[in-house]
């Protein structure tokens, strides 16, 4: 993870044939995962995710989910 215009970036190896979708939650404790974004489609290559609703510098967690 990097940060980009001070923006948290993620970059991720994806793959054809998987649907990939980010997802975001504010503490580890307590809260559900939230969708950030749409789902794609992987290709053979990375693709780049940032987000942009981030407060900086408020902690924030990500995962992606692989379908």
């Amino acid at each position: 993870m990097a940060r980009v215009n001070g923006r948290p970036a993620l970059q991720a190896i994806t793959r054809p044939g998987y649907t990939y979708q980010l997802q975001v939650r504010d503490s580890l404790d307590a809260g559900d995962w939230t969708n950030h974004g749409q789902p794609f489609e992987g290709a053979a290559g990375t693709h780049d995710f940032s987000d942009e609703s981030a407060v900086v510098p408020a902690r924030r967690f990500y995962r992606i989910v692989v379908q």
